[in-house]
């Protein structure tokens, strides 16, 4: 009896060592909550290290993220809040990305001909509508005469075979992308979503929920959500910028009504009333250096989903068997 009981005794301490590398809450707690089935040592040594890995590359992946996002906002800052977008004093105009090198362009840094506007004393004309100072050429625009709303439905359950790319706010709010389902399984009319879409929730706008649509077939998305669809690329890449912007939240946050604090909802049309300084060129130009970023952080949320959902499948394998 002894012996077995050490070789038990010393498994749990294996276990238990592996659990301290993998520093997973999810596994200490389900340790002392279930029985312990011990695996043989390698097997919960390769499971260890697989968990170990995606931990890394998730960790990683939201690392990379972070410094994009910060990058881009940076750059947003500088062009549509503090005005010093490249203009080329010389020409005239706003600087011309096209005439300067690849690196330049991706970076959005112009050569010695590109001086930020405003602090190379670019004219700026008082706006009574903003009520304050923007660029000359400029004017304030609600978003409404920027980008469409698109009330464009189908009924998921006349195809009740058809497997739909499903963005619904529970499922985006744990996962951070659409589930799939088959129309039969869908209960009632849903938006059609397109590549140059962005997704708005009017749902309790405080929680700032905002989708970059990707260029994938058959996606739908909850009525709770407000579909800009934009004339081109380059502005549905700058109103990505405006639709997660503390100021566009604040002004969906105090139109939002409704019975109670946890379901309050922002009128589509009051939402499509916020104003902007707007200048198409600048935003084009602005949208077309972003997009490669944008597109690679909705790349690596929905790695993350993926690696996250293998990691907890995998966690109970290495207690239970």
């Amino acid at each position: 009896m002894m012996p077995i009981l050490l070789i038990t005794f010393s498994r749990t301490l294996i276990l238990i060592s592996l659990i301290l590398v993998v520093r997973s809450p999810l596994l200490t707690e389900t340790l002392f909550i279930q029985p312990v089935l011990m695996f043989p040592y390698l097997r919960n040594k390769k499971i260890a290290s697989i968990l170990l890995a995606l931990d890394t590359k998730i960790e990683l992946n939201n690392r990379i993220n972070a410094e994009l996002e910060a990058m881009v906002k940076t750059l947003y800052d500088y062009w549509f809040v503090q005005f010093d977008f490249p203009f080329d004093f010389a020409q005239g105009k706003p600087f011309d990305f096209a005439s300067c090198p690849e690196q330049c362009r991706r970076k959005g840094k112009p050569d010695a001909n590109g001086k930020p506007y405003k602090s190379f004393g670019g004219k700026m004309v008082y706006n009574p509508t903003l009520k304050r100072e923007i660029p000359a050429g400029w004017s304030a625009k609600p978003l409404s005469s920027i980008t469409n709303v698109s009330n464009d439905s189908l009924n998921p359950a006349d195809t009740p075979d058809k497997a739909f790319k499903y963005f619904s706010i529970p499922v985006f709010d744990e996962t951070n992308i659409y589930g799939i389902e088959q129309g039969r399984t869908i209960g009632s009319n849903k938006f059609k979503v397109k590549e140059t879409d962005l997704l708005v929730s009017k749902l309790n706008p405080w929680f700032n929920r905002v989708i970059y649509a990707m260029d994938e077939e058959d996606q739908i998305c909850s009525t709770e959500f407000v579909v800009w669809r934009s004339p081109s690329t380059g502005i549905n890449n700058f109103l990505y910028h405006i639709a997660t912007s503390p100021q566009f939240i604040v002004h969906c946050t105090q139109s939002a009504t409704g019975t109670s604090n946890s379901h309050k909802r922002v009128n589509p049309n009051v939402m499509m009333r916020f104003l902007q300084p707007f200048n198409r060129e600048i935003v084009e130009l602005f949208g077309q250096i972003v997009e490669h970023v944008l597109k690679q952080v909705i790349v690596n949320q929905r790695a993350n989903t993926e690696l996250t959902s293998l990691r907890d499948w995998l966690l109970p394998m290495l207690v239970n068997g």
